[in-house]
């Protein structure tokens, strides 16, 4: 905040100054588009649920839009301050839309690579080849024994004496699971 009040000029001198001039008056047109820029992002800001608590982790994002207008803000001063021109102010305008413009696109970028990663996080992952490199990797008479259990076989034909359930029991990794 501080920063955008050393960059502001002394705007009641100014417009008391150069009330006839209409060149000073579009200069000082642009400074009040910046305030009111700045106004908007930080009423943005500050319209954040819980803005308090996220304040430290939110900042930096919205400090490169607080740096876009403050920028605008020392460049229009300099215009000011020095000689202006129709051909000055007609920059200083192209020049602001470009910060804006760039600063949208460069935001638009962020949210999409954000999006990505999430959903990219958020996707479930398969295990498919995962898994067949592991059973080509198993014996083939692994899980033999299986077969001729009498508890699995009465599980595998739905007999009526069978729970439903086949619980095997063995040491974590001895391949339960790919039974």
């Amino acid at each position: 905040m501080a920063q955008i009040g050393a960059a502001l000029p002394h705007f009641k001198a100014y417009t008391q100054l150069f009330t006839q001039n209409e060149s000073v008056q579009r200069v000082l047109e642009l400074f009040f588009k910046d305030i009111l820029d700045f106004h908007l992002a930080v009423l943005k800001f500050f319209r954040l649920k819980h803005w308090r608590v996220l304040f430290e982790s939110l900042w930096p994002k919205y400090s490169s839009k607080f740096q876009v207008i403050l920028n605008s803000i020392t460049y229009h001063r300099s215009l000011l301050d020095g000689e202006v021109t129709l051909a000055h102010i007609t920059e200083a305008h192209a020049a602001r839309a470009l910060a804006h413009e760039k600063y949208e696109k460069d935001q638009e970028n962020d949210e999409r690579t954000e999006f990505q990663y999430i959903k990219n996080a958020l996707s479930p992952q398969f295990f498919d080849s995962k898994l067949e490199k592991i059973k080509q990797r198993c014996s083939v008479q692994a899980g033999q024994w299986l077969k001729n259990d009498e508890g699995f076989l009465k599980w595998q034909n739905n007999s009526r004496q069978s729970t439903g359930v086949l619980w095997l029991t063995g040491i974590p990794g001895a391949g339960m699971g790919l039974a």
